[in-house]
């Protein structure tokens, strides 16, 4: 399921969704237009936002401030977290490397994403010292901050670091 919200991710599966529509819309109304035409046009649609809806990645990781510390603490994996901006188009950019690191390392670390504009970001930002987006934070598994990078996230080292650990 995460690989294909991978593939059909927030923007290209509307698109796609819209032009499939768009094309039974084409064929249906190639003989005039039914009410059954409408009826299966409404179904597809309705369909293709149930799966779209479905597909979507929604963060379920701790929503507090101290979920999150607790979190670094645990000693169990190393911690990778990200502020970042809905606006932010150098975030947006980075978005395929951090999706690219939780596929080839999520087992292995932990992967937070914090927006600063809500909870518990916002809190955190200030926390941390977070002056840019994207920030990203790399933490080893006792909750010691191991590297900080502004604006780009190398991900050779994230993972020369998590091999080492």
């Amino acid at each position: 399921m995460k690989r294909l919200a991978v593939i059909f991710n927030h923007r290209s599966y509307p698109v796609l969704m819209a032009l499939l529509l768009v094309v039974i819309a084409f064929l249906l109304v190639q003989d005039g237009i039914k009410a059954p035409d409408l009826g299966v046009i409404v179904i597809a649609g309705g369909l293709a936002f149930i799966v779209w809806r479905a597909l979507q990645t929604r963060q379920a990781g701790p929503n507090s401030p101290q979920a999150i510390r607790e979190l670094l603490r645990d000693g169990t994996k190393p911690t990778l977290i990200q502020f970042y901006s809905e606006y932010c188009a150098a975030c947006v950019m980075m978005k395929p490397v951090m999706e690219q690191l939780e596929m080839e390392a999520g087992s292995r670390m932990r992967i937070i994403r914090l927006n600063i504009e809500t909870e518990p970001g916002k809190t955190l930002k200030d926390e941390f010292g977070v002056a840019f987006t994207p920030t990203f934070f790399y933490f080893d598994r006792h909750g010691n901050r191991v590297r900080e990078s502004v604006f780009i996230l190398d991900k050779a080292k994230i993972l020369y670091e998590l091999e080492r650990a």
